[in-house]
């Protein structure tokens, strides 16, 4: 006779529960593996996060300071335009300095400073004083 093999219903809760607790603690140790992964996951992120806030304003602040800076030079390039603008202007009264070399020199003659019409600005400008004089006069008879 074959021996007929059953199984109690005792071994086979057994095997059941056995399985059934093998993957209970496959979850639990997954699911705390997962946990502690995430927690220090969660902690990089954080830091991370933090140090970039922080940069963040220190560019900020760097960004006012040039800003300040830009404008505090544009300031300065302001007025020594101004500065220069003024001395070219006052340059020619007060020239210290010899003609450049290149240059060949200029004839001093009144002629050549003022042009063709040297004479006939001379008398315009004789007409001019006429009429100021006569204002003048004007002015004083009145008053």
């Amino acid at each position: 006779m074959l021996h007929v093999r059953t199984m109690t219903p005792s071994t086979a809760s057994k095997q059941t529960s056995a399985v059934a607790s093998k993957i209970k603690n496959k979850i639990l140790n997954t699911s705390s593996f997962f946990k502690v992964s995430l927690k220090t996951n969660n902690k990089a992120l954080a830091l991370a996060l933090e140090a970039q806030k922080e940069r963040s304003r220190q560019l900020e602040k760097e960004i006012v300071y040039l800003q300040k800076q830009v404008e505090a030079l544009c300031f300065q390039l302001a007025t020594k335009k101004y500065k220069h603008r003024k001395l070219v202007g006052f340059s020619p009264c007060f020239s210290l300095t010899a003609p450049h070399p290149a240059k060949p020199p200029q004839d001093r003659s009144p002629q050549n400073q003022r042009g063709p019409f040297f004479f006939w600005k001379k008398k315009k400008k004789k007409k001019k004083k006429k009429k100021k004089n006569f204002f003048f006069l004007k002015k004083n008879k009145f008053n």
